[in-house]
């Protein structure tokens, strides 16, 4: 870990990604206290008083443990297999001397139900579950002391993608009717997507990029983040991988990256704020565009790539744009979204356009509808380093 500073907003789940080896593991660990860490500090806001991790003895820490609990990313390697269910989900209440043996099971069952599982199946021993369900035990023994922030190291990365739906699920719905904190980890953007708030994003023990969901997807600063979202394979044969694009942005090289955010000997680099809580690592001296006509802020190396598709329209200037996976897809004018469309198509409004470039659409929506829209058919829209370029599509 180097300088890696973030906070966690009560009710919230923040997403902190990045590829095998970057130190997201180490850094739940340092928080639960199992590392320690060399200098730094980290504060939990327990009601009106403000404890400090790091200084706490170990009646304390233990006190803390009680809100501040850990899902594992293996749920077949964290449930001991010599134990039955029932012991395994109680234990956390032994050890903190949580009521009498009654009023254990009867927790011990509500936390089975809580999550999915049948009670009667608390006499048997893990083998006897799936994957899914092992998880689902999981974070029962993590609820057990009714904690208020859950630290969530890959907990479906182990599982199969309809089963890790099933427990981001009930992540969610824990989250929204216990008033639980996250903070989840994982490698998987698609994962990260779906349940965060929040998303932090981690490269070799440091910190890149920091903004909200929503932010991050659409519009990535960072180097490293764009290499993340182009690695996304896409569920569709006829668009593989680019790995071209992958490396373009420099990937996990910081050698590669653009001058601005490669880190140097005297570490130049530092948060820089993009506006609406999206901050990014760069140098000090890095020049921030903020393209108001857009209503977004970009770093000053997308002038370099991302160049206006204006056309002589007057006032009009229709304006083109990436979405997270790196494809033309959106228009703007002026400050309103006027299309958003599927990959390598878009959806315009502006006839003009269409004229222009001898483009083939095809009508979507009710003729009567306020907003009419249509489909190109016949050419893909892309924006390089030369600007924009058509081209046709060769299945038309």
């Amino acid at each position: 870990m180097d300088n890696v500073s973030f906070a966690i907003k009560r009710g919230e789940c923040l997403g902190l990604v990045g590829e095998s080896g970057c130190g997201k593991t180490t850094l739940s660990k340092i928080l639960m206290r199992a590392i320690t860490a060399d200098t730094g500090s980290a504060t939990y806001q327990d009601g009106d008083s403000t404890l400090d991790l790091f200084n706490l003895d170990k009646k304390a820490m233990m006190a803390l443990r009680r809100k501040m609990q850990l899902i594992f990313q293996d749920p077949f390697s964290s449930l001991s297999p010599r134990m039955t269910v029932f012991d395994i989900v109680r234990e956390p209440l032994i050890i903190h001397g949580r009521g009498d043996s009654g009023s254990q099971r009867e927790m011990v069952q509500e936390l089975m139900r809580l999550v999915g599982l049948d009670p009667r199946f608390l006499s048997r021993y893990p083998h006897s579950f799936s994957g899914g369900q092992r998880q689902r035990i999981s974070i029962a023994r993590a609820l057990a002391l009714q904690p208020e922030f859950l630290l969530c190291d890959e907990p479906v990365s182990a599982l199969d993608v309809s089963i890790q739906a099933q427990v981001l699920n009930l992540l969610k719905d824990l989250k929204r009717d216990l008033g639980l904190t996250y903070l989840f980890i994982s490698h998987n953007l698609a994962v990260i997507d779906y349940i965060a708030d929040r998303v932090a994003v981690m490269h070799r023990g440091r910190l890149v990029e920091l903004a909200s969901r929503e932010q991050l997807f659409n519009r990535p600063a960072h180097p490293y983040t764009q290499s993340l979202l182009h690695a996304v394979p896409h569920p569709d044969l006829t668009r593989p991988l680019d790995f071209a694009r992958i490396a373009a942005t420099g990937g996990n090289d910081p050698q590669q990256w653009p001058e601005a955010f490669r880190p140097s000997a005297n570490d130049s680099t530092e948060w820089l704020s993009l506006g609406d809580g999206h901050q990014v690592r760069a140098s000090a001296n890095a020049i921030l565009d903020e393209s108001r006509d857009f209503g977004m802020n970009w770093a000053a190396e997308y002038g370099e790539t991302l160049k206006r598709a204006g056309f002589e329209q007057g006032k009009s200037s229709p304006c083109l744009f990436y979405n997270k996976f790196q494809e033309v897809t959106i228009m703007v004018h002026g400050d309103d979204f006027v299309a958003i469309g599927k990959p390598k198509y878009l959806k315009v409004t502006e006839d003009a356009l269409r004229n222009k470039h001898n483009i083939k659409t095809e009508m979507l929506g009710s003729e009567a509808g306020d907003k009419k829209e249509v489909k190109i058919l016949n050419k893909i829209i892309r924006l390089t380093d030369e600007g924009l370029e058509l081209e046709a599509d060769p299945r038309h």
